[in-house]
């Protein structure tokens, strides 16, 4: 009735174009909107480490206390660190 799910614990959802990870998943399946605790996403494109991530839609993301690099084989090389960091798939 509500159209919410809620995930608690070992949280991994996996798609042809991303893998996601967490430790807690609230997801409405109305809207396609979703928070998910203690997160990382690994794609063909990045990788993304965030204490809060928020899926505003399915091509964009939200990510708070988070670190967002493109670099695949080189993590260590370079990214990106902050309190609130956008991401917008493919652009």
């Amino acid at each position: 009735e509500t159209m919410m799910a809620k995930i608690e614990g070992n949280v991994r959802l996996i798609t042809k174009d991303m893998t996601l990870y967490g430790s807690h998943l609230e997801y409405n399946i109305a809207t396609g909107t979703a928070v998910i605790r203690n997160a990382r996403i690994i794609t063909p494109q990045f990788n993304l480490v965030a204490h809060r991530l928020i899926r505003i839609s399915e091509k964009e993301y939200l990510a708070q206390e988070a670190e967002f690099t493109t670099c695949k084989d080189c993590v260590e090389s370079w990214s990106v660190y902050g309190k609130a960091i956008r991401v917008q798939v493919n652009k």
